[in-house]
């Protein structure tokens, strides 16, 4: 069977509390943007890591105007991204992924999918769309994560993308993949879990609630159907550092 565990946290106030407590232990350095551009650099740290990680961001400085939010939400550094590194860290759940395959979804910075790299796993694919993987790229050779992670264009349900990549993973993983998006978009995001999932895949889904429940119902419901339809379970598994 299939195993999804989706942390979440329902609690968007309580969930800022953490936030707030977990960047003064795992962020050295706050972004900052350049002089001459809209890249900034933060700095993720953990004991069990041989190095600090340096993450590229597009900081929101870079948007001129609200309609090129578009231009940067694919390369900021979301909440719950370092939250899901720091889980990733805990020596407990090393046997999630050490030693095994991992894809990540929506990757955007590429965080979770570079430690996962830097601690074990045997090889590890950071997708997105095309537009975020220059600075994905360009996070994995700052950080000398070396042959164990790749980067590929996946377009969640786009046919051509997913046949591009062996399947099934051992794990699969994606940090607020879920922020009121349209239901198509939901749809083929179920779609794309399903064709990389194998009998023995783990799916970890890192969620922050943002108050619109009406539309994440739609992935929610599509995930339901997946599993019912496989006489398996859908075991959410609620996570808050």
């Amino acid at each position: 069977q299939v195993l999804v565990q989706a942390a979440m946290a329902l609690d968007r106030r309580a969930l800022r509390t953490k936030l707030r407590a977990e960047k003064c232990r795992a962020v050295k350095a706050k972004p900052t943007a350049t002089p001459g551009g809209a890249v900034g650099v933060m700095e993720f740290t953990h004991d069990e890591l041989p190095r600090p990680v340096k993450i590229a961001q597009k900081t929101a400085a870079g948007a001129a105007a609200l309609d090129q939010r578009e231009s940067t939400i694919h390369t900021l550094v979301w909440p719950c991204s370092p939250l899901f590194a720091r889980f990733l860290c805990d020596p407990k759940n090393r046997e999630l992924f050490a030693g095994k395959t991992v894809l990540e979804l929506g990757a955007g910075n590429g965080l979770p999918g570079i430690v996962a790299g830097m601690l074990g796993a045997k090889q590890v694919v950071i997708t997105d769309v095309d537009d975020a993987l220059p600075l994905i790229r360009k996070n994995v050779e700052v950080n000398e994560v070396g042959g164990s992670v790749d980067v590929a264009e996946l377009f969640w349900g786009r046919e051509e993308h997913m046949a591009a990549l062996e399947a099934p993973f051992d794990l699969i993983i994606g940090t607020d993949l879920i922020a009121n998006m349209h239901e198509e978009t939901y749809a083929d995001l179920v779609r794309t879990l399903r064709h990389f999932s194998g009998p023995e895949t783990l799916i970890l889904i890192a969620y922050e609630f943002r108050g619109d429940m009406w539309n994440d119902h739609h992935f929610f419901d599509g995930m339901d159907s997946w599993f019912h339809d496989e006489n398996g379970s859908l075991t959410p598994l609620v996570v808050v550092p």
